[in-house]
């Protein structure tokens, strides 16, 4: 219902949902479900965590609409720095088992038009 909206940036502590039920706090193990298949993702190595680089033709990569959705995971407040580090300066694959340890969830969601 808005007018000449292109890009809705969702973080913080919000109960706003996203497509295919996507939210801020979602395991990356929910998020791969929800897309049906493994994605890829930039390393912690920034301050803000990671981002969705490519849904590999997953179920968030095709929205109605022309809809284009992405985000950024950040790692549990309780990873240890070594866990942090062992995923920081490379892409990774969300079901890649260094990302285990540093228990990542949704921490913003980037919504595209």
């Amino acid at each position: 219902a808005r007018a000449d909206t292109a890009l809705i940036v969702v973080g913080g502590q919000s109960q706003w949902s996203g497509p295919k039920g996507l939210r801020i706090g979602m395991p990356i193990a929910a998020l791969e479900k929800a897309n049906g298949k493994p994605f890829s993702l930039s390393g912690l190595d920034q301050d803000s965590g990671g981002s969705v680089l490519d849904w590999k033709g997953g179920a968030m990569s095709s929205l109605p609409g022309g809809c284009k959705v992405g985000g950024r995971l950040a790692a549990s407040p309780k990873a240890k720095d070594d866990a942090r580090a062992a995923v920081a300066g490379k892409e990774l694959g969300s079901g890649d088992a260094a990302l285990k340890p540093a228990g990542l969830t949704v921490s913003e969601i980037i919504i595209g038009y």
